[in-house]
């Protein structure tokens, strides 16, 4: 539904002044829902699939962590594919999805064999979708100056990451996951409150 909507806005949006503005004021708060949902998702993992698959011997829930950071950077990467689609510059989309999917098939290739197993494969989705996202933030910049805010994201992957390491190695997980929870929730709610009070005050007016 969002990104739907995110198109449409895009669209309408193509001849603003300040498109740039647009694009990085929504990028900052997309990517904090993203990475709070993240992490909230990883937190809940062991609970959630407790009730929601035969919890006995399954290994079904070490896939989830890596797979849910993989699908954030497919967000990511499909909200700058709105930038090619305003540009018409599907050609470039095209090849940034090629080269995914080929870093896909390799590490698949380098990964599944090792003693990370199928869980290889859930690092090869987060890889090829991580290159996907580079490659449109270099091709993007001819178009559209969108400000990523790398720190911030960094952060965030390593803070997502270390749950994921946390949750997959240790047995009392519960109170790192929490703390690491809120670290990811004080740096990502700002944002997010922000843009409400932006959207409430235009509410008022």
């Amino acid at each position: 539904i969002f990104t739907e909507a995110w198109q449409m806005s895009a669209v309408m949006e193509k001849d603003s002044e300040d498109q740039s503005g647009f694009y990085s004021t929504v990028f900052s708060s997309f990517s904090s829902l993203i990475f709070l949902a993240v992490s909230g998702v990883i937190l809940c993992t062991k609970p959630l699939m407790r009730l929601l698959v035969s919890w006995d011997n399954s290994p079904s829930w070490q896939f989830v962590p890596m797979l849910t950071i993989a699908m954030a950077y497919s967000c990511l990467a499909t909200y700058l594919g709105s930038v090619f689609s305003v540009k018409r510059k599907s050609v470039v989309s095209m090849m940034t999805v090629v080269a995914g999917a080929v870093t896909n098939i390799i590490l698949n290739f380098l990964l599944i064999p090792t003693q990370l197993g199928a869980n290889g494969a859930a690092l090869a989705t987060f890889c090829s979708y991580f290159v996907v996202f580079l490659m449109r933030v270099i091709a993007t910049r001819n178009m559209i100056r969108i400000h990523i805010g790398f720190p911030k994201l960094f952060f965030n992957t390593i803070l997502v990451m270390a749950q994921t390491v946390i949750l997959l190695n240790m047995s009392s997980w519960f109170l790192p996951e929490l703390v690491l929870f809120a670290v990811v929730a004080l740096i990502n709610i700002w944002p997010l409150l922000g843009q409400a009070k932006k959207l409430l005050g235009r509410g008022k007016a």
